[in-house]
């Protein structure tokens, strides 16, 4: 699970749908069950459906999107508020800048994206510095050859998938683990059984 930390029009349409089913999850997971998260904890209730209402504002503004318009899954509300969002915010920059959260997304989307920007605000349209960043994403992205597989996380798959890990980079390739534990190269996830069900974001 993640937050984005881009402006959500950076979002393409999956991305936005997900950051919108992960926030839920958030929420249960850090305010009902009060497990800390990312930084966050259940104090933090305001921020997470702050977060929550930017999605919802966001879908209102693009076709097909019937959650922005006819929300059917408000967050419930478990705790009085308790800290304020400049002061999660506070807690969190302390943490980490939110300008390296930012670029960092920023990088994690080229990704996914294979170079190629896929966000809802036109290009044209997005501020100077932000093209900057996607510019320099790409110019690194062409400088390694692609996804720098070796510096993420895996995912397991399930069902289908099952035998397969995930790079939660790109999210664009998979590699077989085999029973003797080793692993077989990267390869594109349309290959293979790897095109039947590893649909996650």
């Amino acid at each position: 699970m993640r937050i984005w930390w881009v402006d959500f029009g950076e979002l393409d349409d999956q991305r936005l749908l997900g950051a919108h089913n992960e926030i839920h999850a958030l929420h249960t997971l850090i305010v009902k069950q009060r497990h800390p998260w990312g930084g966050l904890r259940w104090e933090d209730e305001a921020f997470i459906h702050y977060v929550h209402a930017l999605t919802i504002e966001e879908a209102k503004d693009r076709p097909g999107f019937t959650m922005g318009h006819d929300h059917l899954s408000p967050l419930p509300r478990y705790t009085e508020f308790v800290n304020d969002l400049w002061h999660t915010r506070k807690e969190l920059t302390r943490l980490k800048p939110f300008s390296q959260r930012i670029r960092q997304d920023r990088w994690h989307l080229w990704l996914r994206w294979d170079g190629e920007y896929r966000g809802a605000t036109p290009w044209l349209e997005l501020p100077a510095e932000t093209q900057l960043d996607y510019a320099e994403c790409h110019l690194k992205l062409l400088e390694l050859g692609g996804c720098p597989h070796h510096e993420f996380n895996t995912e397991q798959g399930e069902g289908p998938n099952r035998g397969y890990l995930l790079c939660l980079g790109c999210k664009r390739a998979v590699r077989q683990k085999h029973p003797d534990g080793s692993l077989g190269d990267w390869e594109p996830r349309g290959r293979g059984r790897s095109d039947q069900a590893m649909t996650r974001r």
